[in-house]
C-alpha cells in the first residue's frame, strides 16, 4: 500500500526518532498524484527500527522547497530497508513496513 503513496515533489517537514519505542516518523506534505498541485500533510510511520542513516543538505532542501525537495522513495515490503531521495540526500530506514497512520 504505501508504495502507492507518492511522494516526487513533495517537501520533508520533519524527521521524529523515538529511540526507545524504536520509532522513526517523517513528516512530509505530498502531492495526492501526478496531476495534484495542492499538497497535503502525511505523516509516514516506520516502526521496529533497527537503523536509520541518513544524509540531507538543509540549504538545498530549503531552497527548493518552492518545487519540492523529495525525489522520489522505495518503501520496504515488510521488514526491510526504505530509502526516501531528497535533493542532494537520501535517507534510509530498516524497520517494518512503513505506515500512514
Amino acid at each position: 500500500m504505501t508504495e502507492e503513496i507518492y511522494l516526487h515533489d513533495a517537501n520533508i517537514e520533519a524527521v521524529e526518532i523515538d529511540v526507545i519505542g524504536k520509532v522513526l516518523r517523517m513528516r512530509v506534505s505530498r502531492h495526492v498524484g501526478p496531476a495534484s498541485r495542492d499538497r497535503i500533510p502525511t505523516t509516514i510511520e516506520f516502526r521496529n527500527v533497527q537503523s536509520f542513516s541518513g544524509i540531507l543538505n538543509f540549504e538545498a532542501l530549503a531552497s527548493n522547497a518552492w518545487a519540492g525537495n523529495i525525489s522520489d522513495w522505495e518503501p520496504s515490503s515488510g521488514f526491510g530497508v526504505s530509502y526516501v531521495y531528497f535533493v542532494r540526500g537520501v535517507a534510509s530506514v530498516h524497520a517494518d513496513e512503513p505506515i500512514i497512520p
